[in-house]
């Protein structure tokens, strides 16, 4: 047997593991995304259906159509896909530190874990944030008339509290649940 043929039979042994090596994990593009799963396409005529998107325990997400996503093929075989890890072509809007995480959606809403122990939420027009600030100034402003009850030298107590008006904020807040 000559070398060159010796080569082409190893080649031959070889191709079908180096075939399932190289599918193990792939790169696609969502097209759709449905409860059943995702419609993704691997390659300009390689499109799979179905592929079970796995989700970290309490997080949930649906990516936007062109994002990408990494799928892993167990064995190398395509029967069977997981998504386990999908990004927004737009990336994520939130600038990071090193350490620091966020989670965002395509509109513009974010809530960023910063260090030190900071907390920053936002929307598009940071609507939240303001309603928030504007509610404790509220509240702060109520706390210099409050009293500690209790009983006066001449028997029972009354205070009058001015009227501080929390209606306009409580709505602003309750817009948020919807």
């Amino acid at each position: 047997m000559t070398d060159y043929a010796l080569i082409q039979s190893f080649e031959r042994l070889f191709k079908p593991i180096r075939s399932r090596i190289s599918n193990l994990i792939q790169r696609g593009i969502i097209h759709r995304v449905v409860e059943s799963g995702l419609q993704v396409s691997l390659g300009e005529e390689d499109t799979q259906e179905n592929i079970h998107h796995s989700q970290h325990f309490g997080f949930a997400s649906r990516p936007p159509t062109s994002s990408e996503v990494l799928i892993l093929f167990p064995n190398g075989e395509r029967r069977t896909g997981f998504g386990v890890s999908s990004a927004s072509v737009k990336g994520c809007p939130v600038a990071l530190k090193d350490g620091e995480s966020a989670q965002y959606n395509d509109e513009g809403s974010s809530i960023a874990l910063r260090n030190g122990g900071k907390l920053e939420i936002k929307n598009r027009e940071n609507e939240l944030i303001s309603t928030i600030c504007e509610l404790a100034d509220k509240v702060d402003s109520m706390s210099a008339y409050l009293v500690n009850t209790g009983t006066c030298p001449s028997g029972a107590c009354t205070f009058l509290r001015p009227k501080v008006e929390l209606s306009s904020v409580i709505k602003k807040l309750q817009s948020f649940r919807n």
